[in-house]
């Protein structure tokens, strides 16, 4: 009997470029249709995404005359930052990048749509990251000017995010030994 991971990949064999140990990743052991159904539900509703490594690969070049870039998995896709501060994401080979309501102004009007996913109860969800636009994946100037946007887009949300901390109270020296002998000789 085959295993589950060999079923999987006859229900979605990898194209040349294509990682196919995400695909594998929940469903590891052998035989067993409930495992396999539940592959093929969660492939089915698209809850399984893959990025080939030469994309994300590509996104990083591009991004390489703004700082340095790095992606690191999550959530079945990539999460892209510039310099540690997460700038955008990619999912299905194609790249969102972080807005706010103060950036957002320059996506809209290219008619870039926005990153969505299907939440547990069956509803789409638009998130704060859209599609960047194609030219900036063709030429580095132009990624650079996306990338500055998205990275203030990201600082105004951290800087939103950071806990207010009240003034801290002024502190009153630690008497030591020394000052205690000196209070007790006056």
């Amino acid at each position: 009997m085959a295993s589950v991971r060999d079923a999987v990949l006859m229900v979605i064999p990898p194209s040349d470029g294509m990682k196919s140990t995400r695909l594998t990743s929940n469903c590891s052991g052998s035989g067993g249709g409930g495992k396999l159904d539940s592959v093929r539900h969660a492939v089915q509703r698209g809850a399984i995404v893959t990025n080939s490594r030469d994309f994300i690969a590509h996104v990083l070049e591009m991004m390489r005359p703004a700082g340095a870039p790095t992606a690191r998995p999550m959530f079945g896709g990539h999460g892209v930052y510039l310099d540690g501060v997460i700038v955008g994401i990619v999912d299905d080979d194609v790249l969102y990048l972080k807005t706010d309501a103060q950036s957002r102004a320059r996506f809209e009007p290219q008619d870039l749509p926005a990153f969505r996913y299907r939440g547990h109860d069956g509803e789409l969800h638009a998130t704060g990251y859209f599609r960047a636009p194609d030219g900036a994946l063709e030429s580095p100037p132009e990624m650079r000017e996306w990338l500055r946007v998205a990275w203030a887009a990201a600082l105004r949300a951290k800087a939103a995010k950071a806990p207010r901390r009240a003034a801290p109270a002024a502190k009153t020296p630690r008497e030591t030994s020394a000052t205690k002998g000196r209070a007790k000789r006056r």
